[in-house]
């Protein structure tokens, strides 16, 4: 069994590589198949998500609260689902065509207790430029950007009156913005991911985001999502979509202790 899953887990891996990119497209490698908007974004999550397991953790309850901060197309509110049948999720994508394949692979894979927002996350309500790469990179347009609409924004804060299990925030620079907006809210969360993204444009604010954690008595782990450490910054800095770096932050709220 196991060596008949492992090749046809190799089987749908090597089809995705051959498809061609930002083409919206069905994957077998869940169940049931899942739709996705582009195959090499949707391959990475999956390695991520479910081999590398990045989000796995343990809940003393059976029905945990998950926040997921850019849900995509529901990789992890499907993994955190298998995780933990009954958790709660609230989940936040902001990039329209996006959020109907997110809102259609929940649906076909029966998921209740499952709320999702077509919504950016913010530190105010308002309405601001929104820059889709078609995939996995959207983002709240910065200064570079050739923006092509207009996201609803909201504060993360009232979704944080109870105690969160876990919360979730892949959302592409405004990590920080938004985790000073909730600073005084974390007391409440339990695990926090945390994805943060350097831009060349702007300063560096990764010294904000873990003081913000040590203040809140969180204890926190780095890990570099590329590998870039391997290469010398002095000599030449590898850039992609306008960032020189992209961490994941692990914080563990040192009540778990």
């Amino acid at each position: 069994v196991f060596v008949r899953n492992f090749l046809y887990t190799n089987l749908q891996k090597f089809r995705l590589k051959k498809k061609p990119r930002y083409k919206i497209g069905y994957s077998k490698l869940l169940k049931p198949p899942i739709q996705f908007v582009d195959s090499a974004s949707f391959l990475f999550e999956y390695e991520t998500i479910y081999e590398k397991e990045i989000y796995k953790f343990i809940s003393l309850s059976e029905k945990p609260y998950i926040i997921d901060c850019g849900a995509n197309i529901g990789v992890s509110i499907l993994y955190f689902k298998n995780l933990y049948p009954e958790s709660e999720i609230v989940a936040f994508e902001p990039d329209k065509a996006i959020f109907n394949i997110l809102i259609t692979n929940i649906a076909n894979a029966y998921l209740k207790n499952v709320t999702c927002f077509n919504k950016a996350l913010w530190n105010e309500n308002i309405i601001k430029e929104f820059t889709s790469d078609g995939a996995d990179g959207g983002r709240l347009s910065i200064d570079e950007d050739n923006s092509n609409t207009k996201v609803e924004c909201t504060k993360l804060s009232p979704y944080i009156k109870k105690r969160v299990d876990f919360l979730k925030i892949d959302i592409e620079g405004a990590e920080g913005i938004v985790l000073e907006e909730i600073k005084e809210y974390l007391h409440l969360v339990n695990y926090i991911y945390i994805e943060y993204h350097s831009f060349v444009s702007k300063p560096q604010n990764l010294s904000d985001i873990l003081n913000i954690l040590s203040q809140n008595n969180f204890r926190f782990f780095i890990k570099d999502t590329t590998n870039s450490f391997l290469s010398n910054q002095f000599i030449s800095r590898s850039i992609n979509m306008g960032m020189d770096e992209q961490l994941h932050i692990f914080a563990i709220n040192n009540v778990l202790k």
